[in-house]
């Protein structure tokens, strides 16, 4: 998480790969429930992740 904080400090001075790793750290995150990962999401990217037990509770099936 050290890593993502200093990504997050300085979001502008990224490379595609440091994007790509902070945005699947964020990703890993939501979709284990981690609440700041959501709102980071969907402040950043538009994007709304449902953790397992979310999907669980909404029924929602895995392909």
């Amino acid at each position: 998480m050290v890593e993502l904080r200093r990504i997050q400090n300085n979001p502008h001075c990224l490379t595609q790969e440091e994007e790509l790793e902070a945005r699947r750290i964020l990703l890993a995150g939501a979709r284990k429930g981690d609440r700041k990962a959501k709102i980071e999401l969907m402040e950043s990217y538009g994007v709304k992740i449902y953790s397992e037990a979310e999907r669980k509770k909404t029924k929602v099936v895995e392909a």
